[in-house]
């Protein structure tokens, strides 16, 4: 290294100044000499942390004892087009820099912090925000690109496009995959660098939010300022600033002049004495005056009139007084949590609360609006941030650390978590309860950093699992041996523990199967739509919808909120305490969305219970003298004793004593009219009823046309009853609500399941007309002999309404029925590019299969053997089949035992 790239030994402290480490930093001046020195620095087993201003507050930008290289040198702006406003600058271009180049353009950034002295690079590694989240989101949807230098000493070009696995990680990454060294950034235009703003104030939280909310509706930015010393029922009371840029036609100050910062107070006392005195005076009693007075005189002097400020007075109110954070004499901590919207109300006094009790106040608070943004750690989602400054306490450690850890346990509760840029506190595991995509970070950084060369002492506290703690957990295996498991020990369980509990307490033979099909790492951390995001990192791309339980997609946003409104409300969530309102509405619900006269609906906690209560209807209905039912050759009712009766696919059979005995079952194959003639000219009095598949969901098997409603028809003619089992093929996955209604046929009793429950309840239904329901159950001593204990509890009915509303939509079914008919198409062209090995493609809706011709994949090159091998090859190739399709391609599909050949 030459004299230009500056090389000291020196203690660096975090912006709060409640961490500090000595650390050899060096300064390269020009792009071009980073990759060389980070190349000559991890040939000595050293690690690397880039650094811009230092403005992170805990041990972020902290590297004890190792190197880091300051980026503040390269503060180059290579290039501003005033009118596109697209800006390129190198990454320690702080801010303020930008702002004095491009607000004479009229152009700003999107999106600025509390201050004007971070880096580029900073803003981007931390993603940060402003007063205008709710508006124009975090700093990191306004890059365009970015070139970062790796380990290798390779320069990535990283963008939406191009290497955009790491651009969605790095953007928010803390600084751990290298060193950003140019970003390219989209500013907004803007009619002037003012902005017309107004001040109010609410004297209690809940008013304070209300009207934060308002004022989000109105204006482009706005923060609530939170008094936290009140304890009654002015607590979190406050003020709100807000306002929009606007055009100002009067004389205006120069861009130079708006930057100046005064350095008197009221153009006499010196501003730069404010820390000096203020640590010697400042204590709770002093704050809560000084916080006092501040409300009241806001109180006082705020308005609903607009008045104008310039960009710096109103983005940058704490810049105005210089090294204001001395004033805390040993550091402060920044506590910053961002908790859903819908339960900020409820925990930021909890927050406020535990403050008090632990007598540690905010000084300083304030409230500001989120939305969403699709980087991996980012510090987003609709919601609210709450940032509390509390001095640091060394005498009061241990206490302090408890407060800090049991706030954090309520944000996790809440779903929330904590601004990386601002915390000194979290544990490992902690962090990993806040942060859902740890692993998947993980993974790419061990892609593009496997020697895990850049880090910080951010990282190791809350990223690596140190060998203590693996020792740790090894114990904590062995001793929970022996001792119940709590749910976050249960959610903490890795993969492979989990495996041999499974194997162990649950089922050997089925972990076999999965380990065959390689699932026996499908470590799910989340699950969103289609997607399952596994500890690794993979995305897998879920196509078995779980056996039908998940067609709405993996944790339907709709459906989450339908449990959530249960949890605050508190709803019962218990049947046969008087007449259920939920199980009214929801049967309501089935009846409007079911043909006449299918208006009566019995609720169960599964498809085979369903299946049993309609067959238990029907035998009532009909009375002793009929004891037959018919069932059809490959269907699939149930596991349970009385279902096992009437399924007549695999070999779920073998070796169990049915209930209905097989001489009171009769088989017929399906879609055969000619059969079903038969069987009812020589048993037609004996017979209760039929259960048929609308479409046999094992095989996939779709009825010819008119097939259903001359089923219903003849079977009527002889006093037959007909059952309809939609468990598996039902809610609206054909194109219909039921398969059935694509004919203009209705059956006596349709069961449901699966879906129902919305992906996240065990609920199922049979629904039958009034009279039938009547002729079984409608006498006093009639109507309790089926009863179910857990079938239509409370919470189970409000998510399956919900579902309802969403399978029930026709723009829904609609769409569905295109999206089968694209997903058809395409793969009827895969079958026509292999005609061999591709059967058949069968299906309605987006109920699609692939019927394979496995002893034809060879070509005729091999003679594969006969009658019992055949099932064992067919076997073995659609397990190789759906085991390469997650292992290499991150697709899961599913086939079963019983129609082998069906992917």
């Amino acid at each position: 290294m030459n004299e230009k790239n500056k090389v000291l030994k020196k203690k660096i402290f975090g912006w709060s100044n409640t961490n500090s480490s000595y650390s050899i930093t060096v300064l390269p001046k020009t792009t071009k000499t980073v990759s060389s020195i980070i190349k000559a620095l991890k040939n000595n087993n050293n690690t690397i942390l880039g650094r811009g201003a230092g403005q992170s507050y805990g041990d972020q930008s902290l590297n004890n004892d190792q190197i880091i290289i300051e980026t503040n040198r390269l503060n180059k702006i290579i290039e501003w087009n005033k009118k596109t406003g697209v800006l390129k600058v190198q990454s320690g271009v702080t801010l303020d820099q930008i702002l004095n180049h491009c607000l004479k353009d009229n152009w700003t950034l999107a999106t600025i912090p509390g201050t004007r002295y971070v880096t580029v690079g900073g803003a981007l590694s931390n993603n940060v925000h402003g007063k205008n989240s709710y508006r124009k989101g975090n700093f990191g949807e306004w890059v365009k690109e970015f070139k970062i230098i790796i380990a290798s000493g390779e320069s990535l070009h990283c963008s939406k496009e191009i290497n955009n696995d790491l651009f969605f990680a790095v953007i928010g990454g803390a600084g751990l995959f290298g060193i950003v060294t140019e970003i390219t950034l989209q500013l907004i235009p803007i009619p002037s660098p003012y902005l017309s703003v107004k001040k109010s104030t609410a004297s209690s939280l809940n008013e304070l939010m209300n009207d934060l909310d308002k004022e989000t509706e109105k204006n482009d930015f706005a923060i609530a300022q939170v008094d936290c010393f009140p304890k009654t029922s002015e607590l979190g009371r406050g003020t709100i600033h807000a306002g929009n840029f606007t055009q100002n036609n009067s004389k205006t100050k120069d861009i130079e002049s708006m930057r100046k910062i005064s350095q008197n107070i009221f153009g006499i006392f010196p501003k730069k004495l404010i820390p000096l005195i203020g640590k010697y005076f400042l204590n709770d009693y002093t704050m809560k005056l000084v916080s006092g007075f501040k409300y009241h005189l806001d109180k006082k002097t705020s308005s609903e009139k607009y008045h104008l400020q310039d960009i710096y007075q109103f983005t940058f109110l704490l810049d105005n007084v210089p090294n204001w954070k001395q004033v805390f004499r040993h550091g402060f901590f920044e506590y910053e949590p961002l908790i859903p919207k819908e339960k900020a109300r409820e925990i930021i006094p909890l927050l406020i609360a535990l403050t008090h009790q632990y007598q540690m106040p905010a000084y300083l608070s304030a409230i500001k609006v989120h939305r969403k943004d699709n980087f991996l750690l980012s510090y987003s989602m609709d919601g609210y941030s709450f940032a509390m400054d509390i001095p640091r306490c060394p005498k009061e450690k241990e206490k302090q650390d408890e407060l800090f850890q049991k706030m954090n346990k309520i944000v996790i509760d809440a779903g929330g978590i904590v601004y990386l840029a601002k915390d000194a506190n979290l544990t490992a595991n902690e962090f990993r309860k806040m942060y859902k995509n740890v692993d998947q970070f993980l993974a790419l950084k061990k892609k593009y950093d496997p020697e895990e060369i850049f880090q910080s002492d951010m990282y190791r506290r809350i990223f690596k699992n140190n060998k203590e703690e693996m020792t740790n957990k090894i114990k904590d295996r062995e001793n929970n041996e022996n001792k119940l498991l709590n749910l976050d020990q249960a959610l903490d369980l890795d993969q492979e523990y989990a495996n041999k509990l499974y194997k162990k307490n649950v089922n050997a033979g089925l972990l076999g199967i999965y380990e065959i099909l390689g699932l026996d790492d499908l470590d799910a951390i989340s699950a969103e739509g289609m997607e399952i995001k596994l500890k690794d990192g993979r995305k897998i791309l879920d196509f078995t919808s779980a056996l039908g339980i998940v067609a709405l997609g993996h944790n339907h946003p709709r459906i989450l909120k339908a449990e959530e409104r249960c949890r605050i409300d508190k709803i019962l969530n218990a049947i046969k305490l008087g007449p259920s309102k939920l199980q009214s509405a929801l049967a309501h619900n089935l009846s409007m969305l079911l043909p006449d006269p299918l208006s009566v609906s019995f609720f169960t906690v599964s498809g085979a219970e369903a299946v049993e209560a309609a067959m238990k209807l029907c035998e009532k209905a009909q009375g002793t003298v009929r004891n037959k039912f018919i069932t059809t050759k490959n269907a699939y009712h149930g596991k349970t004793h009385t279902t096992l009766s009437v399924s007549r696919s695999g070999n779920f059979r073998d070796g169990f004593i049915h209930s209905i005995p097989d001489e009171n079952m009769i088989e017929i194959p399906y879609n055969n009219i000619d059969a079903l003639k038969k069987v009812l000219k020589e048993n037609g009095d004996k017979i209760v009823a039929i259960i048929i598949e609308p479409i046999q969901g094992q095989g996939i098997e779709i009825p010819k046309e008119g097939y259903l409603k001359y089923v219903v028809d003849i079977c009527h003619k002889n006093n037959v009853l007909v059952i309809f089992d939609e468990v598996k093929v039902g809610m609206s996955r054909s194109g219909t609500f039921c398969a059935f209604q694509s004919e203009d046929v209705v059956p006596d009793v349709v069961t449901i399941s699966k879906a129902l429950g919305g992906g996240s309840r065990a609920i199922g239904a049979m629904v039958t007309s009034e009279k039938l329901f009547k002729k079984a159950y409608g006498k006093r001593e009639t109507c309790g002999l089926h009863t179910t204990t857990f079938g239509g509890l409370g919470v189970s009915c409000a998510v399956a309404i919900e579902a309802l509303n969403i399978f029930g939509d026709l723009d829904f079914q609609k769409s569905v029925r295109e999206k089968g008919e694209y997903l058809k198409e395409k793969l009827d062209n895969l079958k026509a590019k292999y005609p061999n090995q591709i059967k058949n493609i069968k299906g309605r809706g987006l109920l699609q299969g692939i019927q394979f011709n496995f002893r034809n994949i060879f070509n005729g090159k091999f003679e594969i053997p006969a009658l019992p091998l055949i099932d064992t090859f067919d076997k073995v190739m659609m397990a190789s089949l759906v085991r390469t399709l997650y292992k290499k391609y991150n697709i899961l599909a599913h086939f079963t035992d019983s129609n082998i050949d069906i992917l």
